[in-house]
């Protein structure tokens, strides 16, 4: 082998160690502009104080499950509202409020599948979406366990009584389902449960809207 081709094979070495050199600190910044982006995405859907999804995204959640399965949906949508929440806030202040809120929210993520979807849609207020789910005796048996578990968890946040909620859910069973009927429907369950003396729930199946 002559000396130019050993100059050429030392400068095509040199060369590509130069390239890496250049193109791994250029990857990394990709990667890390990459994170820093899916982190404010994550961010940017969360509800900062209970870490579930915040009501945007809870809703544009709900609509696209309801478009993509229609017209035979098969859910239950389940709204919460914690009971006489205000009371708590203006007796025990808002860290004891803030607090009740975090642990309903874990109570929640503890309750359901990861498949489910699980958020807080204002104030006191949270949904959840079961996907594929609308079996009766299994959401009895899934509000039953919210209650107590809310109570047990609970005691030793609210010094007067541990802290209730009532709940409102509708079962969607193969058919068409849009999020403004639904919701509307399961808020009514709410209001029927807080009417009946809160700490209950009051369970549907969804009417088609006329």
């Amino acid at each position: 082998m002559c000396s130019s081709d050993l100059y050429d094979i030392f400068d095509s070495v040199v060369g590509l160690a130069f390239s890496f050199s250049v193109a791994q600190p250029t990857m990394r910044l990709r990667i890390q502009d990459h994170e820093t982006r899916m982190n404010y995405r994550q961010l940017s859907q969360q509800d900062s104080l209970s870490g579930l999804l915040n009501k945007t995204t809870s809703q544009e959640h709900l609509e696209r499950y309801l478009q993509l399965t229609a017209p035979s949906t098969v859910c239950t949508m389940l709204i919460l509202d914690l009971d006489d929440f205000k009371a708590v806030n203006d007796t025990m202040g808002h860290y004891t409020g803030d607090l009740l809120l975090r642990t309903m929210g874990e109570v929640l993520v503890s309750s359901f599948r990861t498949t489910d979807m699980i958020g807080r849609f204002g104030g006191d207020e949270f949904i959840v979406l079961m996907k594929e789910t609308a079996d009766y005796t299994l959401l009895e048996e899934k509000c039953q366990s919210i209650h107590q578990q809310l109570q047990e968890v609970t005691a030793d946040i609210c010094c007067s009584a541990p802290a209730t909620c009532s709940i409102g859910g509708i079962l969607v069973y193969h058919q068409p389902a849009d999020f403004y009927s639904l919701f509307q429907q399961a808020d009514q369950a709410l209001y029927q449960a807080k009417e009946a003396g809160k700490n209950k729930h009051v369970l549907r199946f969804y009417q088609p809207s006329k």
